[in-house]
Parts: C-alpha cells; sequence; structure tokens
C-alpha cells in the first residue's frame, strides 16, 4: 500500500476496498456465514434442507401445473415421513414444528420469490420429513382497493404454524390438503 493511500482505502480479499458497497456486503455475508457455522449441526442441517425444499418448490411451481407438483409433494412426504422407511435417511433426525417452521423463514429470505404458498409448500415437506403431519390452506380475500387477494398458510393439529395467526379468519379457505391427501 503507497504511504498516500488512506487507510481506508486498504484492500479486502478479492480486491473490495472497504469504502466501498462490495465491501459491506462481503462483510455481511462473512457474518451470515459465522452465524450459520455457530448453529448446532442439527439446526444447519434443517436449514439447507429448508433452502433446498424451498428452491425445489419454487422452480416445480414456475414449471410444473399445482396439481401435479401437489401430488408429487404428498408422495414424498409420506415416503420420507415414514419412521419404517430407511431408503429416505431423512427422517432419521427428527427435530421440532418449531425449528422446522423456524428453518423455511430463515431459509426464504435467501430464495427469491419464495412466495406464501412456496413456503407453505415447502414446510409441510420439511416438516413431513420430520414425521410431522401438516395440511397447506389455501384462501382468499375480497380487499376493497385491490380485489382479491390470494395466501396460503400451514396448519398442524388445528394450529397455524406459518402465514399469519388470523389467516383462517381472514381469509375465505378454498383449497385444503395434506401429504395424505390426493
Amino acid at each position: 500500500m503507497l504511504p498516500s493511500q488512506d487507510l481506508h482505502q486498504r484492500s479486502i480479499p478479492c480486491g473490495i476496498t472497504s469504502n466501498s458497497w462490495q465491501a459491506g456486503l462481503w462483510l455481511q455475508n462473512m457474518r451470515r456465514l459465522r452465524k450459520f457455522f455457530r448453529l448446532p449441526a442439527s439446526e444447519r442441517i434443517i436449514l439447507l434442507r429448508a433452502v433446498a425444499l424451498l428452491a425445489v418448490v419454487r422452480i416445480a411451481l414456475w414449471l410444473l401445473p399445482f396439481r401435479i407438483l401437489q401430488r408429487m409433494s404428498a408422495k414424498l412426504a409420506l415416503r420420507c415421513g415414514d419412521s419404517g422407511n430407511t431408503a429416505y435417511p431423512i427422517n432419521q433426525s427428527r427435530f421440532s414444528t418449531e425449528r422446522g417452521v423456524w428453518a423455511v423463514q430463515v431459509a426464504s429470505r435467501y430464495i427469491p420469490r419464495a412466495t406464501c404458498l412456496t413456503q407453505a409448500l415447502a414446510a409441510q415437506a420439511l416438516l413431513g420429513f420430520g414425521g410431522i403431519p401438516a395440511s397447506v390452506r389455501i384462501g382468499v380475500a375480497k380487499e376493497p382497493t385491490e380485489g382479491l387477494e390470494a395466501h396460503a398458510w400451514l396448519e398442524s393439529g388445528g394450529k397455524i404454524l406459518m402465514g399469519g395467526a388470523e389467516a383462517d379468519q381472514r381469509y375465505t379457505p378454498l383449497l385444503s390438503f395434506s401429504a395424505g391427501e390426493r
């Protein structure tokens, strides 16, 4: 570094200078990675599974008709949720409902266009892998200024897990399905 250069111009790896927006992005990503690696191994695994499921569901929603995606998701969740099934080792590490929902909510921040439907379908599959049954509900509400607004949420045992505590009151349910339904 030349003596005339400002101390704030020191380089960070990859040639990024500390006063650029790229340095801030680099440092932010490094903090996220550190935070990720501080998590217990079981939570890192759940989080990685949530990222993978969200990405697959998002792409599938773009490419496949909803009915086909629904059937595929139900079959996969049933197969993986079966505790006697040894073909899918994903169910060997059980986790709580709250941790599964947490993982999908955190992972959804990093998947583009991870809508409420994407999150509900991914969470249903993830919870199914853990042996936790859940139902996806899709409803609509009439908004005075915007017309119809659609929303998806996830329920298990009569309790809303994801999508807002008042979703069942605000939206009129149109469709509901569990992993075992066709």
